[in-house]
């Protein structure tokens, strides 16, 4: 099953990025797949979710701190 979730919208991240250590694109690129997968959780209803839920990037990346996905905590 096709799941259209905008991702083809979405600009590609140079390479660069990722060869910067000063720059830290891991951390950039972990932190917008993030929150984006919190946006289309919260719009597919998830927010109301029965089950506490969170999302955060493993090993390390992003900047660490984990997305609310649900009410009930």
């Amino acid at each position: 099953m096709e799941l259209s979730v905008g991702l083809e919208n979405m600009e590609p991240f140079d390479e660069r990025y990722f060869s910067d250590e000063e720059f830290n694109g891991l951390t950039l690129a972990a932190n917008t797949i993030k929150y984006w997968f919190a946006e289309c959780w919260w719009k597919a209803g998830g927010w109301s979710y029965a089950v506490p839920a969170k999302v955060w990037v493993h090993d390390g990346f992003g900047d660490g701190k984990a997305v609310e996905l649900s009410e009930n905590r």
